[in-house]
């Protein structure tokens, strides 16, 4: 997969730029792309978020800055968690 960003681009987005793949709640939020499997997501006054829950880990970032998760599996290596890879 590219970036959270580019798929972000090709899915469906509401009427405020929201790309949805869970059950969410929206207020006064834009541009976000939430994709938590069977997790009720609410959001509330954001912009611009990638929010992506896995069965390990929670992702939450800027969506312009997503592609920096390289970065994070950097640490995580060096920290030893593979489990997490």
């Amino acid at each position: 997969m590219g970036s959270w960003n580019a798929v972000y681009e090709l899915l469906r987005r509401d009427e405020n730029g929201n790309a949805l793949r869970s059950e969410t709640v929206v207020r006064d939020s834009i541009g976000t792309f939430v994709d938590a499997g069977a997790k009720l997501v609410a959001l509330i006054g954001v912009k611009n978020l990638v929010v992506v829950d896995t069965p390990d880990a929670l992702l939450i970032a800027d969506r312009e800055r997503a592609q920096q998760v390289s970065e994070v599996v950097k640490i995580l290596e060096k920290r030893g968690r593979e489990d997490l890879l």
